[in-house]
């Protein structure tokens, strides 16, 4: 086989930018390695930009270099990204052979550019390439996998080491999708349950049945790519303060209200709140956590509105919210008040509670839970496509809110137990969190101290608000301090 004296790296913009330039300029350094470039390797993603229009228009743009340096840049105009890397099925047409120098993006794409082309003129979308001994290899502009009987499987060897193959590897790896990598003979297609091919220019193409698993993956990697081309959104911290004996992280800290000693040093764990960076109290007077018990309205009233009548007397401009799903409390901590209701219910507990939100026209805080009472269970529920389905349920909810007047609903995916006891939901949630800007709405995710974290719940908490700063409106945590002195040191 013929060592190509020349390669070339083909990527795409989003309105002007780049999102997995970093992939992209990797791959290129690598094949210039390959074939034995000796000069200083320029940065392929510089060069195609600076070749291009500026403007919101997208572009495909492939950048060749030869083995003396020698560089050429091409660009073509593309559809306009829309946020979604899921596209439409392709209509595959079978052909035998394979590309020369798989492993490495070069020039020498005759054989699949004629295949190609001759497909295209046939009503085909894309070739499906095997080689002469029957292995299935890869597509003319694409990588290609199937699924079978839940897990992933795409050929290991003699194919492009795609961009979004490798998202997809490292999507299945995050979301403990079971993968295979070996060699796939054309006798096994017919029994392949789905089968869908991947670049990086479009996504996620189908080829026939379209499975959750299919849309899970592909939600995957727009989410990275939303992250890498969005600008940081401002997260803003909500502290938390819990006057119950329950709660399962701060339960019995702030109960006794009426003692005077109490009261201070809730007034004080505020302040110092506020201090740190907190720009919302949000204050609960019911736990809802695994193992919880009811609470009477009278006695949240009676360890809700004290508290919030304290607070509001010595920090004026500060928001607070009540953490409640009764709309009598709602009503009463807001004439005491509160400017803000979150409810763990999504409105299902008590829906005049949405009636509440729009007369006084605050905020109203919709939360997904896979239970629909206000108590949570430790239950180990199950997902096929665990965003799909929090989206499904918000959307519904935030219709619903809508409906009844409410001008400003903000969504919380839930977390912890709230999604399952299984922790790799709530992870999963936390990579693919971007899906829920569908809903237009404020995103808050409260993960603070809870049980999927592991052991050292405090560091776990750190991990997740770097990992989610940025990309969400608010952050509910229990630390303050410690959550906001994160987020400063990182940015420095």
């Amino acid at each position: 086989m013929q060592v190509p004296s020349s390669i070339y790296e083909s990527f795409r913009t989003y309105s002007g930018k780049v999102a997995l330039q970093l992939e992209h300029q990797a791959r290129w350094e690598r094949s210039l390695k390959k074939i034995g470039f000796k000069g200083e390797i320029p940065d392929v993603v510089a060069l195609g930009l600076a070749a291009i229009p500026h403007g919101e228009q997208d572009y495909k743009i492939w950048v060749t270099i030869d083995l003396e340096g020698k560089t050429e840049v091409n660009f073509t105009e593309i559809p306009h990204y829309n946020g979604s890397f899921f596209w439409e099925p392709w209509k595959v047409k079978r052909v035998e052979g394979a590309r020369e120098n798989p492993e490495l993006k070069s020039t020498h794409t005759e054989f699949q550019k004629t295949e190609r082309e001759t497909a295209l003129e046939e009503g085909f979308d894309e070739i499906l390439m095997i080689d002469s001994e029957g292995r299935v290899r890869e597509g003319g502009i694409t990588n290609v996998f199937f699924e079978k009987d839940g897990v992933l499987i795409t050929p290991a060897v003699g194919v492009l080491p795609g961009i979004c193959r490798e998202l997809i590897l490292m999507a299945a790896e995050r979301m403990e999708i079971p993968v295979e990598l070996r060699t796939v003979h054309v006798d096994e297609l017919e029994t392949m349950d789905a089968m869908f091919m991947t670049n990086s220019i479009r996504g996620v193409f189908p080829t026939g049945k379209i499975t959750p698993l299919m849309r899970r993956l592909a939600g995957w990697c727009a989410c990275l790519i939303a992250q890498r081309i969005s600008e940081p959104i401002e997260t803003k911290f909500m502290g938390v303060i819990n006057v119950t004996p329950d709660s399962f992280s701060d339960g019995g800290k702030f109960f006794w209200m009426s003692h005077v000693e109490v009261a201070k040093t809730m007034l004080n764990e505020v302040k110092n709140m506020i201090e740190s960076g907190a720009t919302v109290i949000d204050i609960g007077g019911e736990s809802t956590g695994p193992g919880s018990e009811d609470v009477s309205l009278e006695d949240e009233l009676s360890r809700v509105l004290p508290t919030i009548q304290k607070i509001r007397h010595y920090f004026p401009d500060v928001i607070l919210s009540v953490d409640t799903w009764k709309s009598e409390v709602a009503e009463a901590a807001i004439q005491a008040g509160a400017n803000m209701i979150n409810d763990i219910t999504g409105g299902r507990g008590d829906e005049k509670i949405a009636k509440v939100a729009a007369e006084h026209g605050v905020p109203l805080v919709l939360m997904y839970s896979k239970d629909a009472g206000p108590r949570t269970s430790k239950e180990a529920v199950d997902y096929e496509d665990v965003m799909a389905t929090i989206k499904s349920f918000l959307k519904e909810r935030v219709d619903w809110a809508r409906s009844q007047g409410v001008k400003e609903i903000i969504v919380d995916p839930g977390m912890g137990a709230f999604l399952s006891s299984k922790p790799k939901y709530s992870w999963e949630v936390i990579e693919r969190i971007e899906e829920l800007r569908e809903l237009g709405c404020p995103i808050l995710v409260g993960t603070s101290r809870k049980s999927f974290l592991g052991e050292d719940r405090l560091g776990g908490t750190l991990l997740t608000t770097h990992m989610l700063r940025g990309r969400v409106d608010y952050l509910r945590v229990h630390d303050v301090y410690e959550n906001v002195t994160v987020c400063s040191n990182l940015k420095q």
